[in-house]
């Protein structure tokens, strides 16, 4: 049988969300099956309740936050013979080799540990900086069904209009860049464990 993935589409049908990506770049990577269930952003909590993943975080007000990526894996079916589903980026990397380890790893062996502290630290760095630059452009590239929900939950979390998120200069732009760039630049002269792919590896599509 095949995974499913559940993923946010772009105007050009292909994918939105740069976890959901990396997981599928992981898929291609061990030669696992799947196929793409495309969620526009006002579905994904109420699709994802429905095939009981769990949420990734609790919002400001306690209620439960639902992302994607999700999978759902009819090969190691749950207690209940239901497909096994799991939410996270990360849960779903490491449940990848534990349930195909024969298909190559992104986790070898000691490097976990390193790879949670770029996730906590580093990887948020780069998103914190890189991040309001490309509100603009990524409200652009939704389908219609997702641009409304966009612009509100943005301009919620933001406290402010859309256009008032990305910087509005091209000097501000090019700062934004050029420091995300520095910090990028750390990431791909550095190997978790040279020799072997790992997690890291595909967090900035250093492996195809």
């Amino acid at each position: 049988m095949t995974i499913t993935i559940y993923d946010i589409p772009r105007r050009t049908g292909r994918s939105l969300n740069p976890l959901c990506m990396r997981i599928k770049a992981i898929l291609n990577y061990k030669g696992i099956p799947y196929r793409t269930e495309w969620v526009e952003y006002p579905d994904i909590s109420a699709t994802l309740r429905k095939i009981g993943a769990a949420p990734t975080s609790i919002k400001p007000d306690g209620s439960p936050d639902y992302t994607v990526p999700v999978i759902s894996d009819p090969d190691h079916p749950t207690e209940d013979g239901s497909p096994n589903v799991i939410s996270n980026s990360w849960k779903i990397a490491k449940y990848l080799d534990e349930m195909y380890p024969t298909s190559g790893v992104v986790f070898p062996r000691g490097t976990k540990s390193l790879q949670f502290l770029f996730d906590e630290h580093l990887s948020k760095s780069c998103i914190a900086i890189i991040t309001p630059a490309f509100v603009i452009k990524t409200y652009h590239s939704l389908q219609d069904g997702s641009q409304a929900y966009f612009r509100q939950s943005r301009e919620t979390l933001f406290e402010k209009k859309l256009e008032e998120i990305s910087p509005a200069t091209e000097l501000d732009v090019s700062i934004r860049h050029t420091i995300g760039n520095v910090l990028l630049g750390m990431v791909y002269g550095f190997d978790v464990q040279p020799g072997n792919v790992s997690r890291i590896d595909y967090f900035f599509n250093k492996v195809e």
